[in-house]
């Protein structure tokens, strides 16, 4: 029979055994936590963008297809009320290039894209679309650009138009490596709608792949939910960043990226149009892509700029490119589709 002396000896044992681990959890989080920092990452900080809009309400409408698009009718709006600019959709949700009605008799170039193509933060002539119009009189180029929009939205966009009958003579579309987590609604793309005002209520079309590579379209609301502790510590920042990699890695962003860029490739031939992929974006993976087209010889461009160059953003805080970025890709995109394309 135990000694009732032993009972206390146990607990102390259990006691300072539990201390010693919670003492190795401490290090090794304050270590992790060290390391986080010294890698460069921060505790989770939002980012909220507010966005006044006049008439009051959105300048979206909801699209059984592509989960929202343009609502018709001229908006001003401010950027967290220091960035003013205009917007005008036409009669079909869509942005204008030109202040005047083009002739339907003109051949047309359709530029697909996100909202470095739809202008966020410019004005209506000062998109590139718009810029590309005035350099180019012969053409009507019309502007498919949407705020948010990944290459599936733009896919959508493109067959919807083609089934109206119409018969572009060029498809353009503007890509930047972001838009393969848009494509597949990761915690990335989550992430980066968190805090956006003018998002909120906007629901997603995103797509997953199944184990034949086909794809499955989805819709909803999309939501992001940090780690416990992110706001206040790096080191689950670090924890989320593998996460999201693994993520990705997982949904295959950039292979549904490519699959879709074929399509909208093939769908453009069989309207009898030209088409290029134009990257937008500089970055590393955005040249990757191009590079693989190329080799698949299709037209691609790299008309992106610099958008680390304060001089080329909308503001110092937001790296949408500005009015001189735009006009600098109006103009390099030219350049190839005369000497590369429209000889």
């Amino acid at each position: 029979m135990a000694s009732p002396l032993q009972k206390p000896s146990r607990v102390r044992r259990l006691f300072a055994r539990s201390l010693y681990i919670l003492g190795v959890l401490l290090v090794l989080g304050i270590a992790g936590e060290l390391t986080a920092r010294f890698m460069g990452f921060r505790p989770w900080t939002e980012t909220i963008q507010t966005i006044s809009i006049q008439p009051a309400g959105s300048f979206y409408q909801a699209d059984s297809t592509l989960g929202y698009r343009g609502k018709p009718g001229k908006f001003d709006l401010s950027i967290n009320n220091k960035l003013p600019f205009s917007v005008t959709h036409d009669s079909t949700g869509w942005r204008i290039s030109s202040p005047h009605s083009m002739p339907d008799s003109l051949p047309e170039i359709w530029i697909l894209g996100c909202s470095f193509t739809h202008g966020y933060g410019v004005n209506d002539m000062e998109t590139y679309p718009a810029q590309l119009q005035e350099l180019m009189p012969g053409y009507r180029v019309r502007n498919f650009g949407m705020d948010g929009y990944g290459t599936f939205q733009n896919w959508m966009t493109l067959r919807h138009e083609l089934a109206k009958g119409q018969k572009p003579a060029l498809v353009v579309l503007a890509y930047g490596a972001f838009h393969d987590q848009r494509n597949t609604a990761n915690r990335y793309w989550r992430k980066a709608l968190h805090g956006q005002q003018i998002a909120e209520g906007l629901r997603y079309p995103y797509i997953r792949l199944d184990e034949n590579d086909s794809l499955h379209i989805h819709y909803a609301q999309l939501q992001y939910h940090p780690l416990p502790l992110q706001r206040h510590l790096a080191l689950p920042s670090l924890i989320e960043e593998r996460w999201n990699r693994n993520e990705d890695k997982g949904l295959r962003s950039k292979y549904v990226t490519e699959i879709l860029i074929r399509r909208i490739a093939e769908a453009s031939h069989q309207a009898g149009a030209h088409f290029v992929l134009a990257g937008i974006y500089r970055h590393e993976e955005t040249t990757n892509m191009l590079r693989t087209f190329h080799l698949d010889r299709l037209h691609t461009v790299d008309i992106s700029e610099n958008l680390e160059r304060p001089l080329l953003r909308i503001s110092l805080d937001n790296g949408h490119p500005n009015p001189i970025a735009h006009q600098l890709m109006a103009v390099s995109l030219k350049k190839y589709l005369e000497q590369k394309v429209l000889k």
